[in-house]
């Protein structure tokens, strides 16, 4: 068993490449020894993992839900990893589908309003891309016209036409104490990723962070490949003073992607061998293959 922990990447199932095999032979390959695959809005991970029924890598059932937070006046819009959680509880199921239809109804809308306008849409469009998935339909309907053949000019063109009818998602994000709640009451525990990328000020992270860890996230992500070393002081700063844990994660979602690598972050910032949210997932047991680390623990 490796030594790093990675509880932070994207598979196919939202918007990464890699299938949830795929990620785990190279997590093992990067010398990762816990992991947690956060797909975007969707579960469909945790049942495969559980299927492979692995057992050279401690794997944690993780999502990445979508929120927005009101706080005195102001909306943020913010990620919310959810770790261990139970995936079939009512909650949980509930939002997972409220993502699903508000991304299936607004790109059959999309592909509608295309066809009404009188653009030809090309067949490949039809049979390969899910209208369901996470990914942004125009990523999804660019990355079929290149598998396809399509030349630079079509699809250059092409997308100039049907931009205007790009959906918006409205009403897509859940609210973010509504999701903490739903993780919590499913067992598991919720922890905000990339501090950097909420758009708040130092003084008002501060309060968000104050605030959410009284409304029961356990954990903030301290180590992540975007954040520099004095950002990463400065989260691990607010973990100890608000007395939540420390998480880990890459967020990989493919090869060539800024050089993140699955373990490691970005020029091996990361290759983080503990941290405090790990432990307390394998101290409360909210792993997926609960067998692993009893295994390793008695080989010793």
């Amino acid at each position: 068993m490796g030594n790093y922990i990675d509880l932070h990447c994207h598979s196919s199932f939202s918007d990464g490449h890699l299938t949830v095999k795929e990620i785990i032979t190279n997590a093992k390959e990067n010398g990762v020894k816990g992991l947690s695959i956060t797909d975007h809005d969707d579960i469909r991970s945790i049942k495969e993992v559980k299927n492979l029924k692995e057992n050279d890598i401690i794997i944690v059932a993780g999502t990445e839900f979508s929120t927005t937070l009101n706080f005195k006046g102001k909306v943020y819009y913010m990620h919310l990893l959810g770790y261990g959680f139970d995936e079939s509880h009512s909650r949980i199921v509930k939002m997972i589908q409220h993502y699903l239809d508000n991304r299936f109804i607004n790109n059959i809308t999309f592909f509608d309003k295309i066809q009404e306008f009188g653009i030809e849409i090309p067949e490949c469009l039809f049979k390969e891309v899910k209208l369901e998935n996470y990914n942004l339909i125009i990523k999804e309907m660019v990355l079929a016209l290149y598998k396809n053949n399509y030349s630079e000019e079509y699809i250059a063109t092409f997308l100039k036409k049907i931009k205007p009818f790009t959906p918006d998602y409205e009403g897509y994000e859940v609210d973010t104490i509504e999701a903490i709640n739903a993780i919590n009451e499913a067992g598991g525990i919720a922890v905000v990723p990339h501090l950097q990328q909420i758009e708040a000020t130092d003084s008002e992270l501060i309060e968000i962070i104050n605030y959410l860890s009284k409304n029961r996230v356990r954990g903030i992500e301290v180590f992540h490949s975007e954040t520099t070393g004095e950002q990463m002081k400065r989260y691990h700063d607010l973990s100890e003073e608000f007395n939540i844990l420390v998480s880990v994660g890459s967020d990989f979602h493919c090869f060539g992607e800024d050089n993140k690598v699955i373990g490691h972050g970005i020029d091996d910032n990361l290759c983080i061998t503990q941290c405090s949210l790990f432990d307390y997932l394998i101290d409360q047991n909210l792993i997926i293959n609960k067998n692993i680390e009893k295994r390793r623990l008695n080989s010793e």
